[in-house]
C-alpha cells in the first residue's frame, strides 16, 4: 500500500467510534504547551488563534478560554462532532471539519497564532506535509506564531530496540513488536541514512503510519515556507534546547516554536 492510500487509511482510522473515545482520556497538557501558555500570558486576550488536529478538543479547553477568538478542526468528522458535544456551552468556540492540507474557509492573515498539537503533522505523508506548511503560513498574520510537534527520527529506533525486560508481559510483547516493526518496514534497517520516514511504527495496533523526521530536516522545510524557527522544546522538560541537544537527543518527539516572517 502506498503512502496516499495509507493517509486515507489513516483518516478512516480516527473517524471510528472506538478511536474517537480512546482519546477521551488525554486532558492534560504537554510541558511545552505549558511554557508557551506563560510565555503569551498578558497577549492571549487579543489573539486570534487556530487549533488544528484538535480531536475530541484536548488543548480546547486550555487555550480557547483565554484567546479573543478561537477555532478548532480536524478532518475527523466524528472528532468535531464529540468537541461539539463536550464545549456545547460555549457557542463562542468555532469547530469545523477541515483537513490542514486545505484550510478552505480560514482567510488569508487571519489569525495570529496557530497551533498543531499531538503530532497531528506526523499522520500524512511528505507531500502532504509540505501542504501543511503553506497552508500554517497562508492564515497566519505576518509575525504570527506557530507551535507544533513532530516525532524524531534519533528516537525511532531507540524506542523499538530489542532489549530485556523485567515484567513477564514485556518480555513477551517487546520482542514481538520488534520483530514485527521490522517484519512490515522494508526501510527500517536504514533510519540511520534517513531524513524522514513514513512507517508503521505500532500505533493503533499497526493500522495507522507515523512520520518520523530529523530536526534539521524539520527546520529547513519550516524555513522554506517561510517561516523563523525560533526555539525547539523538549517534551521532557518544556525547556528550550541548543542545537547540539536537538541535533543529537533521541527524544520521541519534539515541540516547534516558529514565527510568519515579518513582509519586507
Amino acid at each position: 500500500m502506498d503512502n496516499n492510500n495509507f493517509s486515507l487509511r489513516n483518516k478512516k482510522l480516527y473517524e471510528s467510534e472506538q478511536i474517537v473515545n480512546s482519546y477521551v482520556q488525554y486532558q492534560s497538557l504537554d510541558k511545552p504547551e505549558e511554557t508557551i501558555i506563560r510565555m503569551f500570558y498578558d497577549q492571549w486576550k487579543e489573539m486570534s488563534l487556530l487549533d488544528i488536529g484538535i480531536g475530541v478538543g484536548r488543548t480546547t479547553g486550555h487555550f480557547a478560554p483565554l484567546v479573543r477568538e478561537y477555532t478548532g478542526v480536524d478532518y475527523s468528522e466524528q472528532m468535531i462532532r464529540k468537541c461539539r458535544e463536550r464545549f456545547a456551552s460555549f457557542p463562542q468556540y468555532i469547530f469545523k471539519v477541515l483537513d490542514m492540507r486545505n484550510l478552505d474557509g480560514i482567510t488569508d492573515a487571519s489569525m495570529d497564532f496557530v497551533l498543531c498539537d499531538f503530532n497531528s503533522l506526523d499522520y500524512i505523508p511528505l507531500e502532504g506535509r509540505i501542504m501543511s506548511l503553506k497552508e500554517v503560513w497562508r492564515v497566519l498574520k505576518p509575525g504570527g506564531n506557530f507551535l507544533f510537534s513532530s516525532h524524531n527520527i534519533l528516537g525511532l529506533k531507540d524506542q523499538y530496540v530489542f532489549k530485556s525486560e523485567l515484567s513477564m508481559k514485556k518480555k513477551l510483547v517487546n520482542p514481538i513488536k520488534y520483530l514485527s516493526i521490522r517484519l512490515v518496514n522494508k526501510s527500517f534497517a536504514k533510519i540511520d541514512q534517513s531524513d524522514h520516514q513514513f512507517i508503521l511504527d505500532g500505533s493503533h495496533r499497526f493500522r495507522t503510519k507515523t512520520f518520523y523526521i530529523k530536526t534539521q530536516t524539520q527546520i529547513n522545510q519550516l524555513r522554506a515556507a517561510g517561516f523563523e524557527v525560533i526555539s525547539v522544546y523538549s517534551i521532557f522538560t518544556g525547556e528550550p534546547l541548543t542545537e547540539a541537544e536537538y541535533t543529537t537527543l533521541h527524544d520521541p518527539w519534539f515541540y516547534y516554536f516558529c514565527r510568519k516572517k515579518l513582509l519586507n
